[in-house]
């Protein structure tokens, strides 16, 4: 919804249309009133608030090994990766920022943006995080957050920037909305999907209604995408 642009192939910016394709090195960003989801062959799914700017950087699917990684140039970026995988061989996939590297693993939901990630969840140890200057990567957990120094370079103990999520951040309509599915205005196939494919919506008994039976008789509808 709201002003969502795209540039294809290095081209100028232009409003992008809803279930668009992107490919690597086009980018995408959003105004103040905007939001966009990318949609991976995996299943992945990024969702950009307002004010977010990202590029794919590479986007490829192979059968030995398939990689997606986006850049975050500004703003914020919300990331879900599946819980099952669904492609074969190895399967990176990332978020880059110009010194940190973030690696999700399957079942992940966080927030990214330029000053600190927040990890909802996120299978095994979480979150990978690779820093410019060190060798080893380390990890950042369920319900953590990890602030990028100043600077961006990571000299020390990087976990000592580890902390519990701010709750604040977490109770923010972004991440809220983007939790229980949010809505998206364009999408990438990397696509853009449209809204309200995978949900589940239930007619009957309405909202508040009060039961005195021993039973009760459930009705609704599912999207599409819902298993």
């Amino acid at each position: 919804s709201g002003t969502v642009n795209v540039s294809l192939d290095g081209g100028l910016m232009q409003h992008a249309l809803e279930e668009m394709k992107v490919q690597t090195g086009d980018r995408i960003s959003t105004g103040n009133d905007g939001a966009a989801s990318l949609t991976f062959a995996d299943g992945t799914r990024m969702r950009l608030d307002e004010q977010t700017e990202v590029t794919i950087s590479e986007s490829t699917q192979g059968s030995e090994e398939s990689r997606f990684d986006v850049t975050l140039e500004k703003g914020s970026l919300w990331v879900k990766t599946p819980s099952i995988e669904t492609l074969s061989g190895t399967l990176l996939r990332t978020v880059s920022l110009p010194t940190i590297t973030y690696s999700f693993p399957t079942d992940a939901e966080a927030l990214v943006r330029q000053d600190v990630i927040l990890v909802f969840s996120g299978e095994g140890e979480g979150v990978s995080v690779t820093a410019e200057g060190r060798n080893t990567p380390f990890s950042i957990g369920e319900g953590q957050q990890w602030t990028v120094p100043s600077g961006g370079t990571v000299s020390g103990d990087p976990l000592r920037f580890r902390s519990a999520i701010d709750p604040l951040v977490a109770q923010s309509s972004f991440v809220l909305s983007s939790r229980s599915g949010g809505t998206a205005s364009t999408g990438t196939g990397t696509s853009l999907p449209g809204s309200g494919t995978d949900i589940i919506s239930v007619t009957s008994p309405t909202d508040n209604q009060t039961v005195t039976t021993a039973t009760v008789k459930v009705q609704g509808t599912i999207g599409e995408n819902v298993d």
